[in-house]
């Protein structure tokens, strides 16, 4: 999937080219399961199951380091 076509639109601040959001995220604690619940909320919320959606696309999902 390809969005460089409409970033600009939807870019959330308009001066930067990139951003780090690590230390945000660790000042608020978030752990793997955390943010899996997250997604998974989010996921629940339009009818759809994290499950479902990463079995889907179980051979580009990313691996916790060890």
């Amino acid at each position: 999937m390809d969005w460089s076509n409409i970033f600009d639109m939807c870019k959330p601040y308009k001066n930067i080219t990139a951003f780090d959001v690590t230390e945000g995220m660790k000042t608020k604690n978030f752990t793997v399961n955390k943010m899996f619940h997250l997604a998974d909320e989010f996921y629940r919320s339009m009818g759809e199951s994290l499950i479902i959606v990463h079995l889907t696309i179980a051979n580009k999902s990313i691996d916790k380091k060890r």
